[in-house]
């Protein structure tokens, strides 16, 4: 597609509103399946510029349908939701030296507004693809424990009619064409546990899975390709004058 003149002068005229709408969005929190609150957001957005048939499915994707018969092929461009961080309320965002500073806003929620600019345009134009349907999706779940939900959502209800399926994440100075795989873990050591000073030397939960996480950081990785790994999150132990009888790491 090229970029008109049109197109052009709508970015400049809407850059002021695009920007307003980032630091709206970015504030509100969207954990990882738990992206009620921007996913109806986004809706009364779109439905705000004229987007018809909008729609948030079970997975808390926002689908934008356009040109989409029900049978013919579907072109798919996405971009997340959720957010790395847990907080439940009002994410804290300031603005210095001409950027934007809040939890989440680069991964990615300016994904998420270019998205809805676009969308937006789309509907107050009444545009409508030639060879193929259009989803515009602001989709759910694709951080960490989110598992990737909201994609495999969207491959579920249209997988066999997807022609190309783009996704913008990130920044834009590059174009990944291969996936990544990755495999989450829980891990929970369990240990008989018991009183610090009365059963002082018995087996703690806590130091045994530390021991396992030191060897686990002893791990060399293959020299081709890129392989990584992380433990996130630690847990356990109930108090501080007990031997820990449990502790979990993801």
């Amino acid at each position: 597609m090229t970029l008109t003149n049109e197109i052009l002068q709508y970015i400049d005229s809407h850059a002021e509103e695009a920007f307003r709408l980032l630091c709206e969005l970015a504030q509100i929190p969207a954990p990882s399946n738990h992206e009620e609150r921007r996913a109806e957001f986004c809706l009364k957005w779109l439905q705000g510029k004229g987007a018809e048939n909008v729609f948030i499915d079970e997975a808390l994707n926002v689908i934008y349908p356009i040109g989409d018969s029900g049978a013919n092929d579907l072109m798919v461009f996405m971009a997340h939701s959720d957010v790395v961080f847990p907080d439940t309320t009002p994410l804290p965002l300031k603005i210095e030296n001409g950027r934007i500073l809040c939890p989440g806003v680069g991964d990615d929620t300016a994904n998420a507004v270019a998205l809805l600019t676009v969308a937006g345009y789309i509907a107050e134009q009444k545009l409508m693809p030639r060879d193929c349907g259009v989803l515009l999706v602001i989709n759910s779940g694709e951080e960490g424990l989110g598992n990737l939900k909201g994609s495999r959502r969207i491959m579920a209800d249209f997988g066999c009619r997807v022609k190309e399926f783009i996704t913008f994440d990130g920044n834009a100075t590059a174009i990944v064409t291969k996936a990544v795989g990755s495999r989450r873990y829980r891990v929970t050591v369990k240990t008989e546990g018991g009183h610090s000073y009365g059963k002082f030397g018995a087996p703690n939960a806590i130091a045994q899975l530390a021991q396992l996480i030191a060897r686990l950081y002893q791990v060399q990785v293959p020299a081709i390709g890129k392989t990584t790994y992380n433990v996130g999150t630690i847990s356990g132990g109930p108090s501080v004058n007990t031997i820990a009888q449990e502790a979990t790491m993801l």
